[in-house]
């Protein structure tokens, strides 16, 4: 028997040997998809920012959440303010040459550099 657990965790049940007693297994699977890619891209994984390097002002910028929950990503001095829901993608704004500090309003552990060239 199978039985799905909390935070991704499958339960299986087996039969041990000829007597009745059964043992059960825990199996972690992940709920979302927390393979990271950062081509032009903050990625939100594990209650983490993991952000691109030699990002140039010209380029897109996007937020990838692969947590499977919301997050904000949030300049520290005003010049963006982004909601990203669990397990999708956003945008963000244009923005010129600089160094972005930048934060999550929902969870105040989470904070990071964004330097724009």
């Amino acid at each position: 028997a199978t039985a799905p657990g909390r935070l991704g965790v499958t339960l299986t049940c087996t039969r041990v040997g000829t007597s009745n007693a059964m043992k059960w297994k825990r199996t972690a699977k992940p709920s979302v998809n927390t393979t990271v890619t950062t081509t032009n891209q903050i990625v939100i994984a594990h209650l983490a920012f993991t952000v691109s390097s030699n990002v140039k002002s010209t380029d897109p910028l996007s937020v990838t959440n692969r947590d499977g929950f919301t997050h904000t990503v949030t300049s520290d001095d005003g010049f963006f303010d982004v909601t990203v829901d669990g397990g999708t993608k956003e945008s963000l704004p244009s923005l010129k040459t600089g160094v972005y500090a930048f934060h999550c309003k929902i969870h105040s552990s989470m904070h990071c550099t964004l330097t724009i060239g």
